[in-house]
């Protein structure tokens, strides 16, 4: 997963993150070097997060694009710091 600090859009590229996928009612364009794709839903992705402690933190981020062609999780930063995660 990477920190995405120039975008407030969080994507996901496999299924197994997501809790709930829905069609989006207009598809998201996206722009590659080998040419233009699109995402076709969107959705609710859970994380576990481990702590120090060794308890899991429960972070639900809403709204995420289900994009199978990219290579890495995105977060954008935006949907971290109004969740108030630093």
């Amino acid at each position: 997963m990477i920190l995405d600090t120039g975008s407030s859009l969080s994507i996901f590229n496999h299924l197994k993150w997501f809790i709930k996928v829905y069609p989006l009612l207009v598809p998201v364009t996206f722009r590659l070097t080998t040419g233009t794709s699109y995402a076709y839903y969107s959705g609710k992705v859970e994380l576990l997060i481990p702590f120090s402690d060794s308890n899991l933190v429960r972070f639900v981020i809403k709204d995420v694009v289900y994009f199978p062609d990219l290579l890495a999780n995105l977060v954008g930063r935006d949907i971290l710091i109004n969740a108030r995660v630093s």
